[in-house]
C-alpha cells in the first residue's frame, strides 16, 4: 500500500485550518487536526470539522511532554477528545477517520467508542533520544492487532537516520515512522522506503516561521521536488553533500531531469560535519551517487576507488558513483567552470586577463586547472617558442594567475602545482598590491567566509577598492548576489555568480549518474 500524505493543520482557528486544506488541495490524502494548536474557544467546533473537508481527518491533541501545545492537564484533554468523538454519525465521512492516542493513553472507553464506528487508532510514542532497537520499541507500543503504531524519534546524526531506514521495514505493519531533528525531513522524503503508512507534512509558512526546514517538509515540496508519488518505495538515491547544503539548487536540477527522463530516482541534500559519516551512510543505504561540495572534495578523492578520469593535477572530486560497491570519482567542476567562464568573458580572451583566484580548496583546484589549461592552449608565449628551454623560462617568469588564501602555505602549495603566483589573503598593502596587479579577472572560490578574522560574510576582499574595470566571477550562487558581487556591480564591474557553472556541471553529473543524455 502506498504511503498516504498527511497535511498537519497548524492554524489556531477552524477557519484558518479550512483555508490551509483548500490551499494544499490535491497534495494530501489525509488531514490532521491538531486540537492542541487551536485557541481554547475553537475546541467547541472540533466535532464538525470532518464534515467540512473532503478528506479523512486524524484527530490529535498532543501533550507538552510529546512536543505538543496542550497545557490544561490530562482531565481537560480527555474532555476535549471525548467531545470530538461524541455523537458519532452513521455516515463515516462525518466522523474522524483516525484518532491519535499516545502509547500510555489512559481511557479505554474512548478507544472502544472510536472502534465501534471504525475509527482507526494510531498508537503513538514521541521520544527525544535516539533508539538503539527501533523494532523492539515499536512492538512495545502496539496494544491490539488493529493498532497503527507510530514512532516519532529524533535523528540527530546520519547513523541514527541509517538505523531508522534499515530497521523500520522489519516492524510488523501497519506502522508510521517520523524523524525529528537534523535529518527529520530526509526520513519523511523516504517514508515509502521506510514502509510508513502515513507521512506527515506541514504548511510551508509554518516550517519557515519556526525554522524547521531540516526537520519537516511541506507536501508541495515532497511531491513536486522529490517526486514522492512518482518514484515509489525503492527509488535510486542520489545526494549532494557538504557542510551546509540545505539551500542547494542541485536537487531542483537533478530531480527535474529524473522526472523528465522517467527515471525512478530521488536526489536529496545531506549536510554533515564530516565526509566520513556521509560516506558510511551512502554505503549502508546503497546510495547510487554523490555530488560533493565544500569542504569535502579532497576527502571524497581519498575514498574513491577509481579516479582515472580525474586530471593528475587535481586531488579533489565533486562526483562519486557507486558501481556495484566500487566508488568511481569524477570532477565535473572543470567542465562546468570552463564553459561558464568562456561565456562570461565573451570575446575577451583569457590571455588578456591577469587573474586573481580567491581560495585554495577543492573548488580552487578545479578553477586553477582550467586556467592553466586555457593559458597553455591560448597563451601568446606559444608563438615565442623557438626552443623548449626558452619556453620554460618564459613560462616561469610569466605568472598571469595569483592564488590568494588566508593560509599562505596552502596558496603556495597549490600555486606551485600550476606555476602560478601566490599571496596571503589579508588586509595588507602586499595583498592589495597583488590584487591590483591581478585584477582584470577575479574569481572567488571561497564558499564560506564566516571564519575570516573580520567575519566579513560573502566578501573576502572587502578591503579592495574596485575600479569598475574588473570582471568578477563568484562560484557562490546562493544568495544570487553576494556582498562581493553587490559591491563589484555598484562599482561598474561585470559580474557573474556560480549558477550557470552549477547547471553545466550538474548536466555532466546527470550523464555520469544515469548513463543518459540530459536532454
Amino acid at each position: 500500500m502506498a504511503t498516504k500524505v498527511c497535511l498537519v493543520l497548524t492554524e489556531e482557528t477552524i477557519e484558518g485550518n479550512l483555508q490551509l486544506a483548500k490551499e494544499y488541495e490535491g497534495y494530501y490524502d489525509i488531514l490532521e487536526l491538531r486540537v492542541d494548536l487551536l485557541f481554547s474557544n475553537e475546541t467547541f467546533y472540533v466535532r464538525k470539522f470532518p464534515s467540512l473537508v473532503q478528506a479523512p481527518v486524524i484527530l490529535t491533541c498532543r501533550r507538552l511532554i510529546d512536543g505538543g501545545k496542550f497545557k490544561d492537564g490530562e482531565g481537560a484533554r480527555l474532555t476535549v477528545l471525548a467531545k470530538a468523538l461524541a455523537f458519532l454519525d452513521n455516515d463515516y465521512r462525518k466522523n474522524f477517520a483516525y484518532v491519535d492516542f499516545e502509547s500510555d493513553f489512559p481511557s479505554s472507553g474512548l478507544e472502544e467508542a472510536a472502534k465501534a464506528f471504525d475509527i482507526k487508532i494510531i498508537r503513538s510514542l514521541h521520544t527525544f533520544k535516539p533508539l538503539s532497537n527501533i523494532v523492539k520499541e515499536m512492538e512495545t507500543i502496539r496494544k491490539t492487532e488493529d493498532d497503527i503504531v507510530k514512532l516519532a524519534t529524533v535523528v540527530p546524526t546520519l547513523p541514527d537516520l541509517a538505523a531508522l531506514l534499515l530497521q523500520s521495514p522489519k516492524v510488523k505493519k501497519p506502522y508510521i515512522v517520523s524523524g525529528i531533528g537534523k535529518y527529520g525531513s530526509l526520513s519523511r522524503i523516504f517514508s515509502q522506503r521506510l514502509g510508513s503508512e502515513i507521512v506527515y507534512t506541514f504548511p510551508a509558512k509554518y516550517i519557515k516561521r519556526n525554522s524547521l526546514q531540516a526537520s519537516l517538509i511541506d507536501p508541495i515540496t515532497l511531491n513536486d521536488l522529490y517526486g514522492f508519488k512518482r518514484v515509489g518505495d525503492q527509488p535510486k538515491i542520489y545526494a549532494v553533500t557538504g557542510k551546509d547544503v540545505q539551500k542547494s539548487k542541485s536537487p531542483l536540477i537533478q530531480n527535474a531531469a529524473f522526472q523528465k527522463q522517467n527515471y525512478s530516482a530521488c536526489y536529496v541534500s545531506i549536510s554533515a560535519d564530516n565526509f566520513s559519516d556521509v560516506f558510511r551512510f551512502a554505503k549502508k543505504l546503497n546510495v547510487q551517487g554523490l555530488s560533493i561540495t565544500a569542504p569535502f572534495k579532497k576527502d571524497a578523492y581519498e575514498v574513491a576507488d577509481v579516479t582515472e578520469t580525474v586530471p593528475p593535477e587535481l586531488k579533489a572530486i565533486n562526483t562519486l558513483v557507486n558501481n556495484n560497491g566500487e566508488w568511481l570519482g569524477y570532477n565535473t567542476d572543470i567542465i562546468g567552470f570552463e564553459k561558464a567562464l568562456l561565456e562570461f568573458l565573451g570575446d575577451k580572451k583569457i590571455t588578456q586577463q591577469r587573474v586573481a583566484v580567491l581560495g585554495a580548496g577543492g573548488a580552487a583546484e578545479a578553477v586553477c586547472y582550467v586556467l592553466a589549461k586555457l593559458f597553455e592552449q591560448r597563451a601568446k608565449i606559444k608563438k615565442l617558442e623557438p626552443t623548449r628551454r626558452l619556453a620554460e623560462k618564459i613560462r616561469r617568469n610569466y605568472k598571469p594567475v595569483c592564488i590568494f588564501n588566508r593560509t599562505k602555505t596552502k596558496a603556495e602549495k597549490l600555486a606551485k602545482r600550476f606555476g602560478f603566483d601566490f599571496c596571503t589573503l589579508a588586509n595588507t598593502n602586499e595583498t592589495i598590491e597583488k590584487l591590483q596587479e591581478h585584477s582584470s579577472l577575479i574569481i572567488n572560490c571561497i564558499m564560506d567566509c564566516s571564519n575570516s578574522p573580520e567575519n566579513i560574510s560573502d566578501d573576502p576582499i572587502y578591503f579592495y577598492n574596485f575600479t569598475g574595470t574588473e570582471k568578477v566571477f563568484d562560484l557562490i550562487y546562493e544568495p544570487e548576489r553576494t556582498k562581493l558581487l553587490q559591491r563589484a556591480k555598484k562599482s561598474g564591474c561585470k559580474i557573474s555568480n556560480g549558477y550557470q557553472m552549477l547547471e553545466l556541471q550538474a548536466i555532466e553529473q546527470f550523464k555520469i549518474f544515469t548513463r543518459r543524455n540530459y536532454e
